[in-house]
């Protein structure tokens, strides 16, 4: 085979190689990324789809109805056939975990809200004024399906997190993809590059070497090879050359025969030398032969080098103007030398990679693959190789790097599209869920203490019928809500206060701020309630007065309090007084215990007017103790604790009951000597009374 169809040969080869294989590559790169984005686009649905059954869900809860019921079970339905239908999508075992635990806690959730539907439909359904379930229950089912549904979020999220692992591992396979294609490029290169070397820059320089040997005058040495190839016919139109030098003679005649042989020779080797010139130009690149010193001194150096370098091949030849270590780029000059020799005195062949300044003063880069020429005892004679511009290819990998980059960054980009949408929707989605559980709690806590104050919480519209009235109205007016909703407030007012309360009713909704005010209701039974009322006007948006809101309060303890706190001071006024009385039938008692004292002096011990005297003296002691507790009450002083011996109080106590009960009654005591005493704050006599 020619050279040339050689050369031809390898391109189009290197063209259909470099093609098929980038066409794998884009072929996968587009498959992996059709499936994330098949996959992204899932996820997605879910997260909707979850939102949407949550948010069905929380309008449930606050207005029950059908329409917001059979709105649920449509999306729920819709959600888990989505779900089953797409589960095949996710081949991975964490995604199938994922859609697992997204399919259990859907179920979860559809089961507490078919417990909290069932619940309301048993309210809806009794007639009777207390709920068909308890309120704790009922609260119980509601919070369990908040949990639910709150549950429902993290297995979506860890779905996301899935999809994101995917994303990864396939932006890692897509960077391995194309670091393959790279090798697999290279590869080719570097064997397309050998087989030129070994098939035409091998046999030149042996076709090379095997001339000068013969050149040196020894016409015994064979040339021939058997290539049939321009480079074989050369060697053996050598070989036929030696052949005819050995046959010629001494004569004159033969001598010039010789001499015009030797011409004919001289223009066939100059034909074949510009054969092979043409030959080597016609290879990519520069054919050289070198000297190993440290300018790299050229032997021989093919014309191509004009268009690596800009230099003609004549001002590097025996570096008659410039070497090719001048040209070489400061830059990792000693390196690539320091490479190539170590490589060079293991005689193997050597490729390198460096960078040239050409005359125009770019630089471009270079790719050499050369061998040592080594002499029978071993000793380096001269190095033979070729130099490729590999400028393009570089601009080529720079070309393909940054569209790496630029595939990098779009990807980079677009999953941060991805991520920032992901993050906006489930920042949308957190933002309606702390909305709806700050709405929820804000509407619970606000329901919580409205309905358990102990006032009455009450709206009004302009017409001034109610239209929200709290539990207590039933404590306070014995009617129930539903009774007094969407009635005239009018309607349950005393008479007394009808016309008083419509004008400052009035008043209010015109602006004028009212004080607390307060009147009486009519009661169920018909009986009157006093109550006290602080009302505001309620505004809209626009600044409209659209009702009143206001507490009533039930102040029927308080008005008995007050009369209570009335006949207390009346009481303390009577005691003041009985005080004062007291005070001065003690100076009039202590006049008689004194007179009733020199009687009993005065008559004898045996005497029954002194035993007289003496009970007389015993009912004045305890008249002046009346006295002094009446005293002691009025003075509301805190009597001292002290040891009382109760024994003898009994027993005078006895002797007195024993006088104004009948005869047919027997007291008899039972009483132990020094036993009976207590520690009391009332003086020993007072217990009697």
């Amino acid at each position: 085979m020619k050279i040339k169809t050689r050369l031809h040969l390898s391109i189009i080869l290197s063209l259909i190689l470099t093609v098929t294989i980038g066409m794998f590559v884009l072929f996968s790169l587009q498959k992996m990324n059709a499936e994330i984005k098949k996959k992204g686009r899932t996820a997605t649905e879910i997260v909707k789809g979850m939102a949407e059954l949550k948010i069905v869900a929380h309008e449930y809860l606050l207005h029950p109805a059908d329409r917001s019921l059979m709105q649920w079970n449509s999306t729920y339905d819709y959600l888990t056939k989505s779900l089953m239908k797409k589960a095949n999508e996710f081949g991975s075992p964490a995604g199938k975990i994922a859609l697992g635990k997204i399919l259990r806690n859907i179920k979860r959730f559809k089961a507490a809200f078919n417990n909290v539907t069932t619940s309301f439909g048993k309210e809806q359904g009794s007639g009777r004024q207390e709920s068909a379930i308890s309120p704790d229950l009922r609260d119980r089912l509601i919070s369990e399906l908040l949990v639910k549904s709150q549950a429902t979020v993290s297995p979506v999220f860890q779905l996301q997190q899935v999809i994101q692992t995917e994303v990864m591992a396939a932006q890692q396979k897509s960077g391995l993809l194309i670091v393959i294609f790279l090798i697999i490029l290279a590869f080719f290169v570097i064997a397309i590059s050998l087989w030129i070397n070994r098939s035409i820059a091998r046999p030149l320089s042996e076709l090379e070497k095997d001339i000068r040997i013969v050149g040196s005058g020894n016409l015994d040495h064979k040339v021939g090879t058997a290539a049939k190839d321009e480079i074989g016919q050369l060697s053996r139109s050598f070989d036929m050359m030696t052949e005819d030098l050995k046959e010629t003679t001494t004569s004159i005649a033969e001598l010039n025969k010789e001499i015009d042989e030797r011409k004919q020779v001289e223009e066939t080797l100059r034909e074949s030398e510009e054969k092979i010139r043409s030959l080597v130009g016609n290879i990519p690149g520069v054919s050289y032969r070198c000297r190993c010193d440290d300018q790299w001194t050229m032997e021989f150096i093919s014309d191509e080098v004009k268009i690596l370098t800009g230099y003609p091949a004549s001002d590097f030849l025996q570096n008659a103007v410039r070497s090719w270590a001048s040209i070489m780029h400061p830059e990792g000059r000693e390196t690539v030398e320091e490479y190539a020799l170590e490589i060079i005195n293991r005689k193997e062949p050597y490729t390198v990679e460096y960078r040239i300044i050409g005359a125009d003063g770019d630089i471009r880069w270079c790719y050499e693959k050369g061998r040592g020429v080594f002499d029978e005892r071993g000793k380096l004679c001269f190095l033979d190789g070729v130099i490729v511009d590999r400028t393009k290819q570089k601009q080529a990998e720079e070309a393909l790097k940054e569209a790496l980059e630029g595939l990098e960054d779009r990807v980079r980009e677009r999953t941060a599209e991805l991520a920032e949408v992901n993050w906006g929707l489930k920042q949308e989605v957190d933002e309606r869920k702390q909305a709806e559980q700050a709405l929820i709690e804000s509407e619970e806590k606000y329901r919580t203490l409205v309905e358990t104050v102990t006032d009455v919480v009450l709206i009004v519209d302009p017409e001034g019928k109610l239209t929200y009235l709290n539990p207590q109205c039933e404590r306070i007016s014995g009617y129930r809500v539903e009774d007094l909703i969407g009635h005239s407030f009018t309607e349950f007012l005393a008479p007394d206060y009808m016309e008083s309360t419509l004008e400052r009713f009035r008043r209010g909704l015109s602006g004028e701020e009212s004080p607390i005010e307060e009147i009486s209701i009519l009661h169920k039974d018909g009986s009157q309630m006093p109550v006290e009322i602080n009302a505001t006007t309620l505004f809209d948006a626009e600044g409209k007065p659209v009702g009143r809101i206001g507490v009533v309060r039930d102040i029927s303890e308080r008005k008995r309090l007050e009369t209570r706190l009335f006949q207390t001071q009346r009481l303390e006024s009577i005691g003041v007084l009985a005080a004062g009385i007291a005070h001065d039938f003690d100076n009039i008692l202590s006049i008689i215990r004194g007179f009733t004292d020199m009687a009993i002096r005065e008559l004898p011990e045996k005497s029954s007017a002194k035993q007289h005297l003496d009970g007389a003296l015993r009912g004045v002691q305890r008249a002046a103790d009346l006295v002094k507790q009446i005293i002691a009450f009025s003075r509301q002083s805190k009597p001292e604790k002290r040891p009382v011996l109760v024994t003898p109080i009994v027993e005078d106590a006895v002797s007195l009951f024993r006088v104004s009960i009948p005869s047919t009654i027997e007291i008899r005591l039972d009483l132990q000597v020094g036993s009976g005493t207590v520690y009391a704050a009332i003086p020993p006599r007072s217990i009697r009374y």
